[in-house]
């Protein structure tokens, strides 16, 4: 955390950069609508990766995160309710064998689960044996997604390789060098 006393100072428009920054977490349209060249916009870390700035946004970011009470456990929470969520608790079966959906059921996670429901209307059949009826279509948000999110927030999953250990480079060339003159020797002598 950065506190209040060393936070950083930027010129007016890494200031903007920062704020424009917060509207759609869009580096490069950040840049644009902050007024940098449309050539230096595609290279967005020439200003996000400068330390004032990069310290800016995590400031902000902390803010933002204090205002609203968002911690860690919270988002790891709201994760678990899309993993955990189920369309079958409010699935009915009748005994004819079609279903609904009785949404009456639905507690408030698996409602917060939700990413898109849709009615539609149409119409069955012509003249005398038509019948209007209605399609629901339920999608769920990505449970997979959300998986794995919560491991990478949790460290399960590295998004680097980490080699460690020493690499004696000076001496991985004198060992080779050494072979390669053993070989050239054991080479002359079957001459």
């Amino acid at each position: 955390m950065i506190p209040a006393e060393r936070a950083p100072i930027l010129s007016d428009k890494h200031q903007r950069v920062v704020d424009e920054y917060f509207l759609d977490y869009n580096k490069a349209a950040a840049m644009k609508r902050a007024g940098y060249a449309y050539n230096y916009c595609n290279q967005p870390g020439n200003v996000f990766d400068r330390q004032d700035v990069s310290r800016a946004i995590e400031k902000r970011q902390q803010m933002l995160a204090k205002k609203h009470e968002v911690t860690a456990s919270w988002v790891i929470e709201k994760w678990k309710e899309v993993v955990e969520s189920s369309i079958g608790d409010v699935l009915v079966i009748e005994d004819d064998g079609t279903a609904y959906l009785d949404l009456n059921k639905a507690t408030p996670a698996l409602l917060s689960s939700l990413s898109e429901y849709t009615v539609d209307e149409f119409t069955e059949g012509t003249g005398s044996g038509k019948k209007k009826g209605k399609r629901v279509r339920i999608k769920l948000h990505d449970k997979l997604k959300a998986l794995d999110a919560i491991a990478k927030n949790l460290g399960m999953f590295t998004e680097k390789l980490q080699i460690s250990g020493t690499v004696d480079l000076v001496g991985r060339i004198q060992q080779g060098r050494e072979r390669a003159r053993l070989i050239e020797e054991n080479s002359l002598e079957d001459v």
